[in-house]
C-alpha cells in the first residue's frame, strides 16, 4: 500500500469563460472548465507491500492466504509498486487522478463569477450550451457585453 500526501493546485481559465447577455438584467455563462494546474507538494510512502496468494474453494470462500518472503517474490513486489507509483504520478500530471474535485472548483468559479456580476445582472445563469453575441470574460472591460 502507498500512501499519498498532495497539496493541489486547480483553477479555471479565463480565456475560454464567455459571457452572453440574455436581455437587459440576465447574463448566460459558458466555458467554465476545472483545470489542475498542478502539485505544490507529492510525497509518496509505502506503508506495506508484500506478495500474497490467496486459495479459493469451488463457492469462492477463502480457504488461505499465503504470503512469500523469498527474494523473487520480493522483486516482483518491489517492481510491481514502482509501476504503480509511476501510473499515478503519470495520472496526476494529466489531473486525472484528481477529477473528482472538478465539480468544487466550477462551483467556486461560479461563485465568484455571480459576486462579481451581482451589482450589474440579477439573473446569472451558468450553462454548457454556446450563447449568441457572447464575449469572452477578459474582453467585457473593453467591449462591454452586447445583447
Amino acid at each position: 500500500m502507498i500512501t499519498h500526501d498532495i497539496t493541489a493546485k486547480f483553477g479555471v481559465d479565463l480565456n475560454v469563460i464567455k459571457i452572453a447577455k440574455l436581455d437587459g438584467n440576465a447574463i448566460a455563462v459558458s466555458g467554465i472548465r476545472s483545470k489542475f494546474i498542478g502539485t505544490s507538494k507529492n510525497i509518496s510512502e509505502e506503508i506495506v507491500k508484500e506478495y500474497r496468494t490467496c486459495n479459493f474453494n469451488k463457492n469462492a470462500q477463502l480457504l488461505s492466504v499465503d504470503v512469500k518472503y523469498d527474494r523473487a517474490s520480493q522483486d516482483t513486489i518491489d517492481k510491481q509498486a514502482k509501476e504503480y507509483e509511476r501510473d499515478f504520478q503519470t495520472k496526476l500530471s494529466e489531473g486525472l487522478e484528481l477529477e473528482f474535485m472538478n465539480g468544487a472548483v466550477v462551483q467556486l468559479a461560479q461563485n465568484f463569477i455571480s459576486v462579481m456580476f451581482a451589482p450589474l445582472y440579477k439573473n446569472i445563469t451558468f450553462t454548457d450550451a454556446e450563447q449568441a453575441g457572447r464575449v469572452a470574460l477578459y474582453e467585457i472591460s473593453r467591449k462591454g457585453i452586447k445583447g
